[in-house]
């Protein structure tokens, strides 16, 4: 197996090539002093690290460091930077693992919040806004009330979550690919789901909104900060998966090359999440319900 990092021996490194810090991970291109620029650490460029995704580098950045600038560095400059990059599909799946299960979290943190403070299902939280007559609380319905219902609801949320990212990865096993291509075609893939690590921070402006929005009463004027809070929170909701999205389009051409690839997962991943998003939601609570009645009609 190859190893996670990429090491330069050659004492002959030009000023200007991609090498990183091992210590913080800056770029040292351009550097020309023995020290990094961010930490200060000394360094010896004959042995530094060449360019690489920095979750790949963890055991020497940390976990929670590489993480977090990987989520970084394929967010804002896309999962390009994985061309060049030596990656492993076991370290690219931990990654996609713990970037899910983030967002599952996230989800179901959230789900669950709105359940114990919604007017409907909790009536000492009434809420002006709540109660307008753009949104009638009274409506909804009454299934979230049964536990067993919103279990299985909230299970079904996290069956497809998992499944949803990891349908992508069929569009990465082109039969003109190598096995070990595919290998790496399917690793770059899972690097590409880091956009969606920014859940946790959708549900910090979540909770700042209702936090505004139940303030609201003893202080109106905090009705503009909760828009703007309220539209930066929805603006981001649609952004995270439309940048994630364009992103597997975008790496799955530069792997793939081909058009009609491209154009074949723009038109079946939505219809395959919109698939198995029926099949989990209706199967699954299906199955329970008609679990329950069995057990229902066995103690009768």
């Amino acid at each position: 197996m190859s190893s996670p990092f990429i090491t330069l021996e050659s004492p002959s490194v030009p000023i200007d090539a991609d090498l990183l810090c091992g210590h913080c991970g800056q770029n040292l291109r351009g550097v020309s002093s023995d020290r990094c620029p961010e930490c200060g650490y000394r360094f010896d460029r004959a042995r530094t690290l060449g360019a690489n995704i920095p979750w790949e580098q963890r055991r020497r950045l940390g976990r929670f460091r590489a993480y977090w600038r990987t989520v970084r560095l394929i967010t804002f400059h896309g999962p390009a930077q994985t061309d060049d990059a030596e990656v492993t599909l076991r370290a690219a799946r931990r990654f996609r693992n713990i970037t899910v299960f983030l967002v599952s979290a996230t989800v179901l943190a959230s789900i669950i919040f709105w359940r114990l403070n919604e007017p409907s299902f909790n009536p000492r939280n009434q809420n002006p806004w709540l109660n307008s007559p753009v949104y009638d609380a009274t409506q909804l319905p009454r299934l979230f009330r049964n536990p067993w219902f919103f279990g299985t609801f909230l299970t079904a949320v996290v069956i497809w979550i998992n499944a949803s990212v990891r349908v992508c990865d069929w569009f990465f096993h082109p039969k003109r690919l190598s096995p070990d291509e595919q290998r790496r075609a399917v690793a770059r893939s899972c690097y590409s789901i880091a956009p969606l690590a920014c859940m946790p921070v959708l549900a910090l402006l979540a909770v700042l909104f209702l936090g505004l929005q139940s303030s609201y009463d003893r202080n109106p004027a905090v009705f503009y900060p909760a828009a703007a809070v309220f539209g930066t929170l929805v603006v981001l909701c649609g952004l995270c998966p439309v940048v994630y999205f364009c992103g597997v389009l975008k790496l799955l051409y530069r792997v793939t090359h081909p058009r009609r690839r491209v154009v074949a997962a723009i038109m079946l991943l939505p219809i395959l999440w919109a698939l198995m998003a029926v099949a989990i939601f209706v199967g699954l609570e299906f199955a329970v319900n008609y679990v329950a009645l069995f057990f229902a009609s066995v103690r009768q």
